[in-house]
């Protein structure tokens, strides 16, 4: 069995913010990066707009204010949503750590970790946390993804990529 261990959401490098999590409970919620490309296929591009409804239930349940920048990022940026929770999908370029991704078998591991802002007095300070892990079901070169799946992965979303990018489909349970 072979496992990567991989940096996703929204931070400093990337956005220039961190997500919020709860160091109380755990709670947190994954924002994607912002994304560079300017041209989707017709209805795949997701946006930063998306995760206000999620950010402001987070800050509600804990009668906080909110500390995230996202309302200062424009809602309407288009975000890299990489890895897709809801369709277990993840994508790389199938070059530098994305071709040891690209070798991998049903049954590897992709372990997800964020740098998260937690709540309360910790001024200046990141959380690091574990935030997914899927187990492989099928690592698939992207020019092998149908157009009907196209919607799945931030890869695919977009209406140009390299021709070593893949996209890795995790088993659902």
């Amino acid at each position: 069995m072979k496992a990567v261990l991989v940096r996703i959401g929204v931070d400093q490098a990337y956005g220039g913010w961190n997500a919020p999590v709860d160091p109380t409970t755990g709670a947190f919620v994954y924002v994607p990066i912002p994304e560079s490309a300017t041209s989707f296929h017709p209805g795949c591009r997701r946006t930063f707009g998306e995760f206000i409804p999620a950010l402001t239930r987070f800050y509600e349940e804990r009668r906080c204010e909110p500390q995230s920048r996202l309302s200062r990022q424009a809602m309407d940026e288009s975000v890299h949503l990489d890895p897709d929770f809801e369709h277990l999908t993840y994508g790389d370029d199938g070059q530098h750590r994305g071709s040891a991704i690209a070798e991998f078998e049903r049954g590897d591991l992709l372990v997800f970790y964020a740098g998260l802002k937690p709540l309360g007095t910790y001024v200046d300070k990141l959380m690091y946390a574990i935030v997914g892990l899927f187990v492989v079901d099928e690592v698939v070169p992207i020019a092998n993804v149908i157009q009907e799946r196209w919607h799945e992965n931030a890869h695919t979303r977009k209406s140009s990529h390299g021709k070593h990018d893949i996209v890795v489909r995790a088993r659902a349970r």
